[in-house]
C-alpha cells in the first residue's frame, strides 16, 4: 500500500484520551476540534444510514432506561494509534457503541462474519445455500417472526434434515411488499452435508408451515460472494434507511431481543460476533487520530506513526505516552476501516 491515500490529501482529527498529551498551542487545539473527528471520517459516505439509525434511537430513548442515542453519537468519536510492545505493528484503536442498528458495528461485525464464513465453507464437502419462506400475512410482524423461528425449529429436528444436513449457519432476513405492504420474513441458511431434493426440502417445509412451500436450495460455487452475502443479512437484516421511520420502529421492536444468526453442527463454535483480542495488554497507546493527523507533516514522531500504520510495518518510536482512559479496557479484532487495508483494533467500552 502506498501512501497516496485519499486519507493523506486532508486532516482528520479524533477526540483525545482524558491523560493525552496536549498539543502546543490553543490555536493547534482549536483548528483540529474544528476538523472531521474520525466517527466522520468513518462515516462521511454513509448519510442516509447514519441518520436513519439516529432517528430510531431518538425515538426509543428512555424506554427501558438506557439513553442509546448518546451511546450511539459516541461510537468511533474518540479513536487512537496503538502500538504492539512486541512486534512494532501500529493499529488503529477507537471506542465502539455496539448497537445493533449502528452502520459503523455493523461493518465490524460483518469483517468478523465473513473472515469466520468463507473458510468454513471452502472446507464443506457438498455446501448449499437455503432459503426458507412464509406465505405473505397480515399478522403482526413479531408473529410471523416467531412463527417463522418455530417452524425452522421443527425442520431441523426432523430424521430427513437431520440425515442430511450435518451443520450450516442460518440467518435471518425482511423486506416489505411494495404492491400490498406486507412483511416478507425469510431465513437463509449456509448448510454442508448430503445432496438434498428440493422436491423433498419443500415438501417437508410445507407441511410444517401449513401451506408456504416456496424453498430455494442450490449449491454454493462462489464461497467468498456467499460469505459476503450472508455477513451482510446476518448483522442487519433489513436496511433501515430504506424504511419510513413507522416501519424501522416496527422491526427494531420486532427484533428486539431476538438472535438474528446462528450456527450448528460443524459450523458451531465459529466466531461470528468480535471478541476480545487475546493479547490485548501488549497494545500501548501512542496518540490521538487527530493529533497524528494534525502533526505528520511537522513532527518525525508522528509523521513515522502515521507512515508504519499505512505501510504495515515496524514502529520503532516509543516516547513513553500516556495510557488511555479506564473506561476501555481492551482491544477487540474489528474491520477493514473506509481506504485503509490494514485491519484494525478497537477499544470496547460497557454500553
Amino acid at each position: 500500500m502506498t501512501t497516496n491515500h485519499p486519507a493523506t490529501q486532508q486532516d482528520f482529527s479524533g477526540g483525545t484520551p482524558e491523560k493525552s498529551p496536549s498539543l502546543d498551542t490553543q490555536e493547534t487545539t482549536c483548528h483540529i476540534s474544528g476538523m472531521l473527528s474520525y466517527r466522520n471520517f468513518l462515516t462521511s459516505g454513509i448519510p442516509n444510514s447514519v441518520a436513519a439509525s439516529q432517528r430510531l434511537y431518538a425515538a426509543v430513548d428512555g424506554r427501558d432506561g438506557k439513553n442509546r442515542t448518546e451511546a450511539y453519537n459516541a461510537c468511533r468519536s474518540s479513536a487512537w494509534f496503538v502500538r504492539h510492545r512486541v512486534t512494532g505493528k501500529i493499529k488503529l484503536a477507537s471506542s465502539r457503541c455496539n448497537l445493533r442498528w449502528c452502520p459503523l458495528c455493523i461493518k465490524t461485525k460483518k469483517y468478523v462474519m465473513r473472515s469466520a464464513i468463507t473458510p468454513w465453507i471452502n472446507s464443506g464437502k457438498r455446501p448449499k445455500f437455503i432459503t426458507l419462506t412464509l406465505k405473505h400475512s397480515e399478522a403482526p410482524l413479531s408473529l410471523q417472526i416467531e412463527s417463522l423461528y418455530k417452524f425452522f425449529g421443527i425442520l431441523r429436528r426432523r430424521p430427513r434434515w437431520k440425515k442430511r444436513i450435518i451443520g450450516g449457519i442460518w440467518f435471518f432476513q425482511i423486506t416489505k411488499s411494495k404492491n400490498d405492504e406486507l412483511w416478507h420474513p425469510h431465513l437463509h441458511l449456509v448448510c454442508d452435508g448430503k445432496y438434498f431434493p428440493h422436491k423433498e426440502l419443500m415438501s417437508m417445509w410445507s407441511e410444517i408451515t401449513h401451506g408456504s412451500s416456496i424453498v430455494d436450495i442450490r449449491a454454493v460455487k462462489n464461497a467468498k460472494k456467499v460469505a459476503d452475502y450472508v455477513a451482510r443479512y446476518a448483522t442487519a437484516p433489513c436496511a433501515i434507511d430504506k424504511l419510513d421511520d413507522d416501519d424501522a420502529l416496527a422491526v427494531f421492536d420486532a427484533l428486539h431481543g431476538r438472535r438474528i444468526c446462528g450456527a450448528f453442527g460443524t459450523a458451531k463454535g465459529l466466531q461470528l460476533v468480535p471478541k476480545k483480542c487475546p493479547d490485548s495488554e501488549e497494545w500501548e497507546y501512542l496518540d490521538s487520530f487527530g493529533s497524528v493527523q494534525f502533526n505528520r507533516h511537522k513532527s518525525d514522531w508522528h509523521r513515522t506513526i502515521y507512515e508504519c500504520f499505512i505501510k504495515e510495518s515496524y514502529c520503532p518510536c516509543s516516547p513513553n505516552p500516556d495510557p488511555p482512559p479506564e473506561s476501555w479496557t481492551y482491544l477487540e479484532v474489528l474491520y477493514e476501516p473506509v481506504n485503509f487495508k490494514q485491519m484494525v483494533f478497537e477499544f470496547s467500552s460497557e454500553i
